[in-house]
């Protein structure tokens, strides 16, 4: 039997997928459970922010008032917890995609496994690549 490889990566930075609109999905779904109502184009900035943070302002685009928002924060919580939990199965998907392309030797680039760490004057080529 052969030798089992595994590799584990960190994507701290969004590079190797990208969840912005799938995360939002799943707040916009979450809101529209407690409240009853799509938040359409809400405009809220989710960067830098904790998971109640974001709900109340989107509440708040949505006109509800901040009494109500915070009445409405734990369904809406509970709400999202469940919308992120079928959220990670598209995540899921989408990095074994990627990794399986990135493995088959696909030919979109690989800048991502960098992560923005290159050293001054390097091709771009991962080390993996410049062997094939």
């Amino acid at each position: 039997m052969g030798t089992v490889r595994r590799m584990i990566l960190w994507d701290i930075d969004g590079t190797l997928i990208s969840s912005g609109s799938i995360t939002q999905r799943a707040f916009d779904l979450a809101v529209a459970s407690a409240v009853g109502r799509e938040p359409g184009e809400h405009g809220v900035s989710f960067g830098r922010k904790t998971d109640p943070q974001i709900a109340l302002e989107i509440l708040t685009a949505l006109a509800v008032s901040a009494e109500e928002a915070r009445g409405q924060l734990p369904a809406v919580m509970q709400a999202l917890e469940r919308e992120m939990v079928a959220a990670a199965a598209v995540r899921r998907e989408r990095l074994r995609e990627r990794l399986a392309d990135i493995a088959a030797g696909g030919t979109g680039d690989i800048p991502d496994l960098a992560s923005g760490s290159v050293a001054p004057g390097a091709t771009g080529s991962s080390p993996s690549r410049a062997a094939r």
